[in-house]
């Protein structure tokens, strides 16, 4: 997931991630992506919340 958020924000797209909809085999790279590199590519929010906004 991360290394296509970054390609997308590389080529200038507005990238939202829905962070309780992806998961890594490691929780400690996971939590890493969470709390600094998906924040820094994007907007971040659970899927209810990004749905929410949609409307």
């Amino acid at each position: 997931m991360e290394s296509t958020a970054r390609a997308a924000y590389e080529h200038g797209y507005h990238v939202t991630l829905a962070t309780d909809a992806m998961t890594d085999l490691s929780a400690s790279a996971h939590e890493n992506s969470l709390n600094w590199i998906f924040p820094r590519l994007g907007e971040t929010g659970s899927t209810a919340e990004i749905l929410a906004v949609l409307g």
